[in-house]
């Protein structure tokens, strides 16, 4: 359950950044400050790990959802599924 939050999250964070991109890092700490709680707090270095395992996965593939930029460490999200993100939201806000 808990992957799928932040799953959700890392894509969140990747559209809103648009074609900048963000750093693993960066992601990582939104993930776990959006997933943590007062009562359920999360060890930053396992959402780290996630992240990192997750990115590397979805960069792989002819149509990856997510790319490496020319810069070390920093990713961004594919344009098409940019797209359906969007159409997504726009369902969930309807």
């Amino acid at each position: 359950m808990t992957n799928i939050k932040y799953e959700t999250e890392i894509i969140r964070v990747l559209h809103a950044a648009g074609q900048e991109g963000l750093s693993v890092q960066k992601i990582s700490l939104h993930v776990r400050n959006a997933c943590s709680s007062l009562f359920e707090p999360l060890d930053m270095e396992e959402v780290h790990r996630y992240v990192q395992a997750w990115l590397v996965r979805n960069v792989k593939g002819c149509c990856p959802m997510v790319l490496r930029t020319a810069r070390r460490g920093v990713y961004v999200i594919n344009t098409p599924y940019k797209y359906e993100v969007l159409m997504a939201d726009n369902t969930i806000a309807e």
